[in-house]
Parts: structure tokens; sequence; C-alpha cells
């Protein structure tokens, strides 16, 4: 039970298109993207279903051992680390506590030189760029229809995954609003 999780999640729009684009550049995906994100059972919604993916842990540790993060917050170095380890210990590492402060600029080196494993596309954080791959699809051929019905679809189930983990709630659409 002293299991902590930090659970990373990003734009589930993005998410499923990056997915998705990556899947066709290693030859995995040879449907057409209106056709695989008109169908309400793609595999990409699915994959982007955080409640989904959350609920078995929330069978088995508490809540309160979960700490959910937006990917964004560690674009740029912008690591909070002291958030991150008072979740992690229990306890603030202060300025006066050699051996603390020695753990926390471990740790953080330890998140810094692996980057790579949180990285995101996104490298400035503001409202527009939580929406980048948006512009690649639209360009690639994703109708108008298919995107909003897209919107609709991703929106719901994060409205869902951020009431179970109480998280605010992100009106993605806002985000899309030129593209629709």
């Amino acid at each position: 039970q002293n299991v902590k999780f930090i659970y990373l999640i990003r734009n589930p729009i993005d998410r499923a298109i990056s997915h998705y684009f990556h899947n066709r550049l290693v030859d995995k995906e040879i449907i057409d993207i209106n056709v695989e994100f008109s169908n309400i059972n793609s595999k990409y919604y699915h994959y982007s279903d955080y409640t989904k993916q959350m609920i078995p842990y929330l069978k088995y540790f508490d809540r309160s051992n979960i700490l959910v993060k937006n990917v964004v917050d560690y674009q740029g170095r912008n690591i909070n680390i002291n958030e991150l380890l008072h979740f992690i210990i229990g306890q603030s590492i202060n300025n006066a506590d050699e051996k603390k402060i020695q753990f926390r600029n471990s740790f953080k080196d330890l998140l810094l030189n692996n980057q790579d494993s949180i990285h995101t596309d996104i490298s400035i954080i503001n409202q527009k760029q939580y929406c980048s791959k948006i512009s690649l699809a639209r360009s690639a051929g994703l109708k108008k229809k298919v995107l909003q019905k897209m919107i609709f679809v991703m929106q719901e189930k994060y409205n869902e995954f951020s009431e179970l983990v109480g998280l605010e709630n992100k009106n993605w659409i806002e985000c899309y609003e030129e593209y629709l």
C-alpha cells in the first residue's frame, strides 16, 4: 500500500492523432484517418481513455497514492521537484538537510536525463500548443465532421477521467475552434 504512482497524461486528442501517425510511419496502420476516427470503437479512442487505464489501479490503491500530471507540466525542465518528492516521500525538502538536498538533486537529474521517456511535441505551454497535432491531421485529410465527432468522444472520456481523479476539467473544444 506504500506504492506511489505518477500518472502522466497528455491532450487525449493529440495523443490519439500522434499514435495514428506513428503507426502509419512504421507501417502498422493502413486504414484511412477518416475511416479510423469515424469509428466510435477505434483503438485510438481506447488508448486515450485514461479512465479505463486508471480504474484497475483504484481498485487496489488509494487515490492519494496517485499523482496525475499533464506531461506539459514537465516540458522545458519545468519540473517542480519538491512537489514530486513531497508526493513520493511524504515530506518537503528544505535547504537545511544536506542528505535530502542530495537526494532531491539526484532525483531531478534522473528525471531530466530521462526526459525522452516523458517527451511530448509540445514545447511552449499555452492554449494553442495543447492542440498541436490537429493541423497535421487536417493537412493529412482529416474531415471537419470526423474531427468534431472525435473531439466530442474524447471530451466525454476526459470529463469522466477528470471526475474520477479530481482534476480540473479541461475544455478541449476551445483548443480546436479554429479547425471546426
